[in-house]
């Protein structure tokens, strides 16, 4: 029985392999969108898109993102600064947000 932790080395590496000659199918963004942190699902960037949003036009969403890439055209957006506290204090640290479908790009390519 395999570790948890090799299972997501194994979807990272599928996502690498996927990658090579610039094969942009579908099945390589869901299994790399698995790979997002989804701990805080309201997590969202500068245009307010939530991951829920994101995968409820996820077809399209895909579609778009790799016609994008394939064509050398993806831009990443800017970031949304937020300050979250630090916990068992009161200072606060500042923390970047990035759009969910630049986080699924990062994945892309790691």
């Amino acid at each position: 029985m395999g570790h948890p932790e090799d299972e997501g080395n194994n979807k990272k590496q599928s996502c690498e392999s996927n990658l090579i000659g610039n094969h942009f199918r579908g099945e390589i963004f869901i299994e790399c969108l698995g790979l997002l942190n989804k701990s805080n699902r309201r997590s969202c960037g500068l245009s307010s898109e939530t991951i829920a949003d994101f995968e409820s036009h996820l077809q399209k969403n895909i579609a778009f993102i790799s016609q994008q890439l394939k064509q050398g055209a993806y831009k990443f957006s800017s970031v949304r600064g937020v300050l979250i506290e630090k916990p068992g204090k009161t200072d606060k640290r500042p923390l970047r947000i990035s759009e969910v479908r630049d986080r699924l790009v990062l994945k892309l390519f790691p």
